[in-house]
């Protein structure tokens, strides 16, 4: 569902909205999270399992009626040849590395952002990432708009970078700003990265860079929360560290002549 939403998008959105259509797109499955986990836990109170698992297929049987209405136009399928590009687009290969890169670091901020917050004292220790999460979603839709209107984008993306390397060392002091900072600069790269690779493919690629997309993400969120683990001293140190990761991408865009 995550490749295939973008690259439907892209099939009915005009490139020159595409990356601000992704930031809307991708921040209403942040607002069905949000929405999603409470009420279930609310009504599973009351009601069966069984009955919540029954109005979630209800749920996906009516996505699919609505997914049946959408009009992409008809392309050629080229030939199929079995290779590592059948299924990844190389064109979107450094944009997915700039991607790995930071969904390693989110992969460290996941996984220890609720224990540093109750060793630094936070009573309600899920309202770290419900920070997160608000400013992940205010951030999507603006970031994608501004993509769209910016002509130069390599500034834009290393400024995003930045203030990603601000928010880890800023978590390491204080909790809920950090957070706030770290879920706006994921936002704006999210949307940003992934419009820029969306614009860039060729019509017969949107599937490819979309899956090119998530693979390098899922494997960044792999790496940090594995990586992360390993190491044994303080966790604000660990924040820290993980901040000086965002300058790997900001080499890459810098010795990228285009």
């Amino acid at each position: 569902i995550r490749t295939l939403y973008k690259s439907v998008t892209a099939d009915i959105v005009p490139k020159n909205r595409l990356a601000t259509a992704i930031g809307i797109v991708s921040a209403t499955s942040i607002i069905g999270m949000m929405i999603a986990s409470p009420f279930a836990i609310g009504f599973v109170h009351t009601h069966s399992y069984g009955m919540l698992f029954s109005i979630l297929a209800m749920l996906y049987l009516g996505a699919a009626i609505m997914v049946a209405f959408i009009k992409t136009p008809v392309t050629t399928v080229p030939r199929f040849k079995l290779s590592l590009y059948t299924f990844l687009e190389k064109t979107v290969m450094p944009l997915a590395l700039l991607r790995f890169f930071n969904s390693t670091c989110r992969g460290v901020f996941m996984a220890y952002n609720i224990l540093y917050a109750i060793q630094m004292g936070v009573l309600n220790s899920g309202m770290v990432i419900s920070t997160f999460a608000m400013a992940n979603l205010l951030a999507r839709p603006v970031s994608g708009y501004l993509t769209d209107r910016i002509s130069r984008h390599k500034p834009f993306v290393i400024g995003i970078y930045l203030f990603l390397l601000a928010g880890f060392i800023l978590f390491a002091f204080n909790v809920f700003a950090g957070a706030a900072v770290i879920g706006l600069g994921m936002g704006m790269e999210s949307s940003a990265i992934n419009g820029i690779a969306m614009k860039k493919s060729e019509h017969s690629a949107l599937n490819r860079t979309s899956a090119t997309m998530e693979v390098s993400f899922s494997l960044g969120m792999i790496a940090g929360a594995s990586l992360s683990a390993l190491y044994t001293g303080p966790l604000a140190s660990l924040f820290i560290i993980t901040a000086f990761v965002y300058l790997c991408p900001i080499a890459i865009i810098l010795y990228k002549r285009t």
